[in-house]
């Protein structure tokens, strides 16, 4: 699925990974093979086990790993250019803080609340939280889904809704629910 969704100028790449991939695993287990029948093999056989798992390793594993990686780094230059240190595919991050005031805002923008008495209020827009302070998210998960008419209403939410949102690498600390006791 993962190629499925990559531009066409990097199937030469992917193909490439992906093969080295595939023969350096069917290499290590034809060496890994090799060297268990050589131990199974008391008399005069195990030497010439050992030896062609020894040049499997040497002749196809090594040669494939490195097919893998240079088709690996390929992709990773094609996709981040600038020399990006993480992709955001790799990456996992935490919802940290959710500013709800900001939240309420965007929504009154894309028209589910008033900012005057006399303003309409839209039944069909609103916004809603997908992924809570302490979720776990990659980069391209959605946080908050919004509903819309309006295109230019919706940048004006984007805007603020991009400023409520913090993405953080450790989970915030856990929270009471009951904070204290009115007796």
């Amino acid at each position: 699925m993962v190629a499925a969704i990559r531009p066409d100028s990097w199937n030469y790449a992917l193909f490439l990974h992906v093969l080295g991939a595939a023969v350096l695993v069917g290499a290590l287990v034809t060496a890994g093979s090799m060297q268990v029948l050589g131990w199974a093999r008391d008399k005069g056989g195990g030497a010439m086990f050992a030896r062609l798992s020894f040049r499997t390793l040497l002749i196809v594993a090594i040669p494939a790993w490195f097919v893998m990686r240079i088709g690996a780094e390929w992709i990773r230059s094609k996709e981040f250019p600038s020399g990006a240190d993480e992709p955001s595919w790799i990456g996992i991050g935490y919802v940290t803080a959710l500013d709800a005031e900001l939240v309420g805002r965007a929504s009154v923008a894309l028209g589910a609340g008033r900012d005057r008495v006399e303003d309409p209020v839209d039944p069909a827009v609103g916004i809603m939280v997908v992924a809570k302070p302490g979720d776990a998210v990659r980069a391209g998960d959605p946080v908050l889904e919004m509903h819309f008419r309006d295109r230019a209403k919706l940048d004006a939410a984007i805007r603020l809704t991009s400023r409520a949102i913090t993405i953080g690498d450790q989970p915030p600390p856990e929270r009471r629910l009951i904070v204290g006791e009115v007796l």
